[in-house]
């Protein structure tokens, strides 16, 4: 009996205690879930402000203070650094119900679970600023003044000291697109971001449009390697040299204020054809006075007629162009029109095997390899501006047995005249040297009166012997020795 009585004392004894434990942490639990219908729990933020405790108006007015003194960090390029505070541009708080809406949401009934677990809330929309004064801050920084601006440079091709071609890594510059930022800056400062890398915001900065990974790029620097390969030794008439090379051909290509290079095919072709005409210039004498040892007259200067150097010029281009094109490397004479047969010194290019024809005394000699060979007078074209023989130096242009001569045609149909000619020498277009069978008398004065339309008339004795000796690597000399001028 002693025993259950002990036991029994036990249990009233434990009822005693657990009794007013369970109802002061009922109370407890009753009273937070009283004050957590109106108050936020521990750990809550909203927008990154600690509302911890706080009714909701004491919240909205934490949350207004900390936008009072909102600061955003905008980080530039090269380190620079500018910081926007809230109450420059207007940035406010604006109540619109949210932040009583969360707190209605909040679970009173599990309050003490947020002593664990920390609550982070986010309230959209529900700040504001005036856009106007945020355009005037951006547009008074430095960093958008188009002065201070670096603009990006695309990579491109340069020449570099060694005359070799690279390419050059593109450049990020620092030009910004304010439309972009001005967007980036709305995101963040209505979601009260604190710091903005400008670098880790695409479209912010402008980019270069080529890269050096570029396969165009990579293309036209083997292309521009190749042209600068080129060496092209020309060898003149007065065997000096003249070379197209890098030195010369980088100055055919465009370059911009980056020292970028490239290849405009039309500007390219025009320094090109700059170059050869100021070659051309150099070495073309065609018509040019020459000065020339006469038969029995002493020296006489002859000007006038095709006979000398002379570039193809349009020629020359093309296969100069082929050549940079291919980076050929090679010694060649320019293409050349017209060339003298022999050497500038010799005989002042004309050479020891000619034809000499003084329109002043009417004679006619033929020399090869020195000796004259043969001679004979003429009769060469009347002196009237239409028909007298023109001095100068020419090339004799072919040869030709029983040639057909016809004058211009009249109006009657008829030609001006229609002669044959057994051996004919032509030099000067329709002028040349021809057997003229029908005439007796040769040499003297006879031209003045009975002259021909131009031509060189020989004796028919003679004229077959002058057509064997003369070839077309001989030059015909047409000079005067006493006053020579048509009337008319």
């Amino acid at each position: 009996m002693s025993g259950d009585s002990k036991t029994g004392n036990k249990g009233k004894l434990a009822l005693k205690i657990i009794i007013p434990v369970v109802a002061v942490i009922l109370v407890a639990y009753v009273a937070g879930v009283v004050y957590a219908k109106g108050h936020f729990m521990y750990g809550t933020s909203i927008n990154n402000t600690d509302v911890s405790y706080m009714t909701a108006n004491k919240a909205e007015e934490s949350v207004a203070k900390d936008a009072e003194n909102y600061v955003l960090e905008i980080d530039f390029r090269n380190d620079k650094v500018e910081y926007f505070q809230g109450d420059e541009f207007g940035y406010t708080y604006v109540s619109d119900g949210s932040i009583d809406k969360l707190l209605d949401e909040q679970n009173e009934f599990l309050w003490f679970t947020y002593f664990f677990d920390k609550t982070e809330d986010e309230i959209p929309s529900n700040m504001k600023y005036d856009s106007n004064l945020l355009d005037g801050m951006v547009s008074s920084l430095i960093e958008l003044d188009e002065e201070y601006m670096e603009a990006p440079v695309d990579a491109h091709i340069t020449l570099g000291d060694d005359n070799k071609f690279t390419i050059v890594k593109e450049s990020q510059g620092t030009t910004i697109a304010k439309d972009v930022l001005m967007k980036k800056l709305d995101e963040a400062i209505l979601a009260r971001e604190e710091i903005i890398n400008l670098d880790e915001v695409d479209g912010v900065y402008i980019k270069p449009e080529i890269t050096d990974d570029n396969e165009e790029l990579k293309k036209n620097l083997d292309k521009f390697t190749t042209m600068g390969n080129t060496v092209v030794n020309y060898i003149l008439p007065d065997t000096t040299t003249t070379t197209v090379d890098i030195s010369v051909i980088k100055d055919w290509f465009d370059v911009d204020e980056n020292g970028a290079y490239s290849y405009n095919v039309t500007n390219f072709n025009t320094k090109a054809i700059e170059y050869i005409a100021n070659l051309a210039a150099q070495v073309n004498n065609t018509g040019q006075p020459r000065v020339f040892s006469t038969t029995g007259a002493g020296q006489v200067t002859v000007t006038g007629g095709e006979y000398g150097w002379c570039i193809d010029q349009d020629a020359e281009l093309t296969q100069l162009v082929a050549d940079i094109d291919a980076g050929t490397q090679c010694d060649r004479e320019p293409i050349y029109s017209s060339r003298e047969f022999a050497d500038l010194k010799d005989n002042n290019g004309i050479g020891v095997s000619y034809v000499e024809i003084d329109v002043s005394r009417q004679h006619l000699w033929i020399y090869k390899e020195g000796n004259m060979v043969c001679e004979t007078d003429i009769v060469s074209g009347l002196m009237t501006k239409e028909k007298y023989t023109p001095t100068g130096i020419y090339y004799i242009d072919y040869k030709q047995r029983d040639r057909v001569l016809k004058g211009e045609r009249q109006p009657n149909g008829q030609y001006e005249y229609h002669t044959l000619v057994h051996y004919w020498l032509p030099f000067n277009g329709g002028i040349g040297m021809h057997d003229a069978y029908w005439k007796t008398k040769f040499g003297g004065t006879e031209y003045l009166t009975r002259g021909s339309h131009g031509c060189i008339n020989l004796p028919k004795e003679i004229a077959p012997t002058i057509y064997e000796l003369v070839d077309t690597t001989m030059p015909v000399i047409v000079y005067n020795t006493q006053p020579y001028a048509p009337a008319g």
